[in-house]
């Protein structure tokens, strides 16, 4: 087993002030493996724990090498399942953003479900609507007509992701022609590069590729399509059509040996909180001002988790609805981008390498010249 105490249970809500996000909610992290069906899960995670309401923003559309990543799914999409004049649904669509790009790409019908929408609304373009509904899509909402169901890194936030496959192939009844979309974090990735920021509490299931597509097949999926997607393999993907339910099948492989890959991260947690104590005693020593860029769930661990990171007083965010909440657990100040003219760090943490390169342009195009570590 791996196990973190004490990490912040939300990596979307941000807090009024300082001493809110330090009272925020924690929780811990036992990171549990199934030899039969190959989900590496947290153990001691708590539903209960979590809330999805309005203020929840997660939205990673800011960035633009993510946004060039949503509008290519978005237009292989399109093409690929012909989607003209069609109805268009998706579970968890937070601000909608991808799922607009779906509607006005094909001038379609968008039915965009989730309680941390502020208001129930529709909208419409010159070509395409949306209509954000604030509730969970269950069976109750059979009625809604549905060509392509997509469900977007929600997965591996669900306690029983098996009866959220089994719940989403009862809505879609016979409906055998309607397509099916999900992507969601690669474990692999996580494994296979050791990252250990992005063992998150709010993300209690850890699936890789053969997992998943196994997941799909006894829920009463065929898929169509299944892979490695974003980056150097960020995400995963399916793609799949309603069918009958497969019986289990071997147990899966993830080309990886789990157990071993869990001890020899809890190695390195150990070996990243030494290094980076190291360096923060020295940039203190030095009077390096220090800032992080990126305040998502790698970033809420990292500053979480590393007790001299305490020396960093703020955080930058492009995300404007993240700007001036402050990071759960350690209750830095969010900032703008353009706030580091007048901060002049001598030190940028890049809290995300996916991200890394864009952040050193933005740097350099705000006429700063610093120095960049990245966690």
């Amino acid at each position: 087993m791996l196990k973190l105490h004490g990490l912040p249970v939300h990596i979307g809500r941000l807090w009024p002030d300082s001493a809110s996000a330090k009272a925020a909610p924690r929780g811990d992290v036992v990171l549990s493996f199934c030899h039969h069906c190959g989900f590496v899960t947290n153990v001691a995670y708590d539903p209960t724990a979590i809330s999805y309401e309005p203020g929840y923003e997660y939205s990673l559309h800011h960035s633009p090498s993510h946004r060039e990543f949503l509008e290519q799914t978005a237009r292989r999409l399109v093409r690929t399942y012909e989607l003209r004049d069609k109805d268009i649904v998706e579970v968890g669509c937070g601000s909608g953003f991808f799922l607009k790009l779906l509607c006005e790409l094909g001038g379609n019908r968008g039915w965009g479900f989730d309680p941390a929408i502020p208001q129930q609304q529709t909208l419409e373009w010159d070509v395409g609507s949306m209509t954000l509904i604030t509730q969970l899509y269950d069976e109750t909402h059979c009625d809604v007509p549905c060509d392509l169901l997509i469900s977007r890194s929600m997965f591996e936030l669900i306690g029983d992701p098996m009866a959220l496959l089994q719940q989403l192939r009862r809505v879609l009844g016979d409906r055998t022609e309607a397509r099916v979309y999900l992507d969601i974090p690669n474990s692999k990735y996580v494994f296979r590069q050791r990252a250990i920021w992005n063992l998150f509490y709010e993300q209690c299931n850890d699936v890789v590729e053969a997992t998943l597509v196994e997941a799909f097949g006894r829920a009463g999926f065929q898929v169509l399509d299944a892979g490695e997607c974003l980056g150097d393999g960020y995400y995963l993907f399916v793609e799949a059509a309603p069918s009958d339910p497969t019986p289990p099948s071997e147990p899966a492989s993830a080309s990886i040996s789990v157990p071993d890959v869990l001890v020899a991260m809890a190695e390195e947690i150990e070996t990243q909180r030494q290094l980076w104590a190291a360096r923060f005693q020295r940039w203190q020593a030095e009077g390096t001002r220090v800032v992080a860029w990126g305040s998502g769930g790698r970033a809420i661990n990292f500053l979480n988790l590393i007790d001299e990171a305490s020396a960093i007083e703020h955080v930058v965010d492009i995300n404007p609805a993240r700007h001036n909440g402050c990071v759960s657990g350690s209750g830095q100040r969010v900032i703008a981008p353009t706030e580091l003219v007048s901060l002049r760090p001598d030190v940028v943490v890049i809290t995300n390498s996916l991200y890394g390169e864009e952040i050193r342009q933005h740097v350099r195009q705000l006429g700063l010249e610093c120095e960049f570590a990245e966690i």
